[in-house]
């Protein structure tokens, strides 16, 4: 019994053999004398010679060197790998946008600013270091917002965050979760609206400080230019501004104008759908296209822009008209066509362009800041001309 056991496994060895040492056995294997041995086919040996030969320049012994622990740095050598996982989950990687987010620890909520359609805001303070806060603005969407989603706010707050500073944009100081909200972060500025300033401008708030504070022209052409060059930004980045009026941009005490209250491009139609709703609206807020189909693009703001721009150049609306008039055929009534006699040194033709029905029409807001940077250097000109010859004249 045993001896069969023994053959069996013997020929199973044989059987086993590769491709390899079959070919090395009959390579070496001695002739018998008087018995021609050859190969059986002389090309199948050749073949496998060949594949012998190369397999047995490219093996290589087996390395007794184990491979190098892998290393993770700053970590101690007692810390466990459940803590360092652990660590990854809750804790903010040092990046650029590390120094932006607050701990609820360091964020206070003090007096509700307003609750709007579509916001809440706050005023409050956030801790920056052991002896330094800061008074803020804390802004999240409404539940009503939310639940409709109507803005992505989201998507909303991480762009925002991605904002550059800029001089014509309320500086966005960070993001915030409370109570499981998300709050933007916003600096708080102790100014006034270009609303107001306006009013005083046209002698319609206090009459006896108007004619004190009346804006020369440089101050306007300083306010226009700022406006065109925070709006640049924000369409950039993907941002529009539906709504854009006077009580939009804020001004501080040393006359720097500041937009806020912008919103995703792939919400503007929503929002002006949304306004639409809540009060009566015509070509002095939005353009035709918002009006009659809710659609808001860059095209829109330019429209908007140069309502605004009217506004603070004359004392009325460019278009005259009841609130909400829109014929059947979707006619408007026609923008002014003569520039207002008191700012006539910063009269521009591509400020009437902006008001073509037809939006393809309109110049960009980066070629309308470019004509008016054009009309500044030219009024500087003028100016200093002026300057050089009432000296001459002395």
């Amino acid at each position: 019994m045993c001896i069969c056991l023994v053959a069996v496994t013997l020929f199973q060895c044989r059987i086993r053999l590769t491709d390899e040492e079959r070919y090395a056995r009959r390579l070496y294997l001695p002739k018998k004398p008087g018995n021609k041995h050859e190969l059986e086919t002389k090309g199948e040996s050749e073949e496998e010679g060949k594949r012998f030969k190369e397999n047995k320049c490219t093996r290589h012994p087996p390395s007794a060197e184990l491979p190098a622990v892998p290393v993770v740095f700053d970590v101690s050598e007692c810390s466990s790998e459940a803590d360092i996982y652990s660590e990854c989950y809750y804790t903010i990687k040092e990046n650029g946008v590390s120094g932006k987010i607050f701990s609820e620890k360091d964020v206070c909520m003090m007096v509700n600013l307003n609750t709007g359609l579509l916001y809440n805001r706050w005023m409050g303070t956030i801790v920056l270091s052991d002896e330094y806060s800061k008074c803020v603005v804390f802004s999240a969407v409404t539940g009503v917002t939310s639940q409709n989603k109507t803005v992505h706010w989201d998507e909303f707050v991480k762009r925002a965050l991605e904002l550059p500073k800029n001089t014509h944009l309320t500086n966005i100081e960070g993001m915030s979760i409370h109570q499981q909200t998300i709050y933007l972060v916003q600096e708080y500025l102790n100014c006034e609206t270009l609303e107001k300033r306006l009013k005083v401008e046209h002698g319609m708030d206090s009459p006896k400080t108007s004619v004190a504070l009346k804006m020369m022209t440089s101050e306007v052409m300083r306010l226009i230019l700022g406006i065109l060059e925070g709006l640049e930004l924000l369409q950039s980045y993907g941002f529009l501004h539906p709504g854009l009026s006077p009580k939009k941009v804020l001004l501080t005490n040393e006359g720097i104008c500041k937009l806020y209250d912008f919103c995703l491009d792939e919400d503007a139609g929503n929002i002006v759908k949304m306004k639409k709703s809540q009060m009566a609206c015509n070509v002095n807020q939005f353009a035709p296209e918002a009006l009659l189909r809710n659609e808001y693009t860059k095209a829109s703001d330019v429209w908007s822009t140069a309502v605004l721009f009217w506004q603070m150049l004359s004392e009325s609306n460019p278009f005259q008209l009841d609130a909400q008039t829109i014929s059947e055929d979707g006619l408007f009534p026609d923008p002014p066509s003569a520039w207002p006699i008191k700012y006539e040194a910063l009269s521009n033709n591509k400020l009437f362009e902006c008001w073509c029905v037809d939006s393809f029409l309109r110049p960009t807001i980066p070629e309308l800041r470019s004509s008016f940077t054009e009309v500044e250097i030219c009024v500087k000109n003028t100016s200093k001309n002026l300057e050089d010859l009432i000296t001459t004249l002395q």
